[in-house]
């Protein structure tokens, strides 16, 4: 059994429309989850961000903020290998910045936190309460689309902390006038399936069932579908999880977004292949920021050697209690 005392550890996910923070401790996951924002401030998410901290801690039995030992931030960009932000198309003010600095002094802590993309974060928390044999592409699906790949576990990273920039990918199929975001090309994938996009053309996001009723989300799936054909054929996967807030949107289409992904699918892919929506939750990046955090403490401690990250992380998601606090 993993001695976890002493190991608590503190997740923070800025994403495009909200920032969430999930605190292990012991057994317990307590998390929350801050305000709407629309492009925020430096100033703005440093409040936010001091603010949840106090709340959460609150939630604990006892925790107090110079207990904590290891943090990890998901971001809604690229992050280098120094925690620079490289592009931060919903969240401009943090493009650029250097969040392994910034995240210590806003909260007045002696840290060195990690920084990763949010759909990594997400997809390792994903794969702790799943964890499926193989490789598997997580799709984070949300303001924009981020994706992640997992071998056994194990990230697959290409460039920039990513496998490669998923909601980037043209999927336009040629279409004249094809949508667009700040931040990615003309008929890119998330200018097909992000949440803004869709719910500023009329789609009822909030209705799954009636969303799919919407010329617009017709297309989106079909979007979605020749995006998905393509990470099969270059990734070769078992496995793509569709993640985030917008997944419960796309759930109702996914017996039909599977026949569409198999028609005449390329050679290349693999022969077999699920599309699956995940298991984890809204706080999945906030809480995989924390365990990743939180096992890089505990497989340094002399009790887990011969462990790996990855086995502890798997092993402490199986004795957690559900969530305590929304």
């Amino acid at each position: 059994m993993i001695d976890h005392k002493d190991a608590i550890s503190l997740g923070i996910d800025i994403g495009g429309s909200a920032t969430k923070m999930s605190l292990l401790v012991d057994d317990e996951v307590v998390v929350l989850r801050g305000e709407y924002h629309y492009r925020p401030s430096l100033s703005q998410l440093a409040d936010e961000i001091t603010r949840l901290l106090d709340m959460v801690l609150v939630k604990t039995d006892g925790a107090r903020k110079r207990d904590i030992v290891a943090s990890g931030i998901s971001l809604a960009g690229p992050v280098n290998s120094e925690g620079v932000l490289e592009q931060a198309s919903n969240i401009p003010a943090m493009a650029g910045l250097n969040v392994r600095e910034w995240l210590p002094a806003t909260l007045g802590m002696d840290l060195d936190p990690l920084a990763l993309t949010d759909a990594m974060s997400a997809a390792l928390c994903e794969h702790q309460c799943n964890p499926v044999q193989g490789r598997a592409i997580y799709l984070s699906m949300g303001t924009g689309l981020g994706g992640a790949v997992l071998d056994d576990g194990v990230p697959l990273v290409i460039t920039r902390g990513t496998p490669g920039h998923f909601g980037h990918l043209d999927v336009s199929g040629g279409e004249l006038n094809a949508p667009q975001i700040p931040g990615s090309g003309r008929g890119s994938l998330e200018a097909y399936v992000g949440a803004n996009m869709l719910r500023h053309a009329g789609v009822p996001i909030e209705q799954p069932e009636k969303a799919m009723g919407h010329p617009r989300m017709q297309k989106a799936v079909s979007a979605l579908a020749r995006g998905i054909r393509i990470l099969l054929s270059i990734y070769r996967p078992n496995y793509v999880f569709l993640m985030g807030g917008m997944s419960a949107v796309f759930e109702p289409a996914l017996p039909m977004l599977r026949t569409m992904v198999a028609d005449g699918l390329a050679p290349a892919a693999p022969d077999h292949w699920l599309i699956e929506r995940a298991v984890a939750g809204p706080f999945a990046a906030s809480v995989g920021a924390a365990s990743v955090a939180q096992a890089k403490v505990l497989r340094g401690r002399p009790a887990n050697d011969g462990m790996t990250e990855t086995e502890i992380r798997i092993h402490q998601a199986s004795r957690r209690k559900a969530i305590t606090s929304e």
